[in-house]
């Protein structure tokens, strides 16, 4: 995985993006803030009972789990690609990437993500989310709640 993690911050800072890494503390808050403003709080009991956060950690699952509807697969690549963006969080749920705020990532693709796996990055605003999981069988997921 540190070869790939290498590789992805070699093609963020290729592409002009500015990483700001979050303290570990700052990265527990903005899960739990992810998971309040993600999921509505009508969905958010079962989303708890489907590994979102206490078995796997595994935030993705209010996708996999179909919690909450989503784009998929190769579709949700050209959803997030058509996205008018500047800043985003990406989460990390596995290998050597710290979490961290995106600045300037216009031209960030889907392709760029390939890379990893378990990351999610969500508009600043939580107005959407990208996830490419660790699963082959499972996303990638695009969600908006502008639909």
């Amino acid at each position: 995985m540190e070869s790939n993690a290498n590789e992805f911050i070699a093609i963020l800072q290729d592409k002009g993006v500015e990483i700001i890494e979050f303290s570990s503390h700052e990265k527990d808050t903005y899960r739990q803030e992810w998971f309040k403003r993600i999921v509505p709080a009508n969905k958010q009991q079962k989303a708890r009972e489907s590994y979102c956060l206490a078995r796997s950690g595994f935030l993705w699952h209010v996708f996999s789990y179909e919690i909450l509807d989503c784009i998929k697969g190769n579709e949700a690549k050209k959803a997030f690609n058509s996205l008018s963006k500047q800043k985003a969080v990406l989460l990390v749920n596995v290998g050597n990437i710290a979490s961290c705020r995106l600045k300037n990532i216009s031209n960030v693709t889907a392709e760029c993500l390939d890379v990893l796996n378990d990351v999610i990055l969500t508009g600043c605003n939580f107005e959407w989310v990208y996830v490419k999981t660790h699963e082959s069988e499972c996303g990638p997921y695009f969600y908006s709640i502008r639909k």
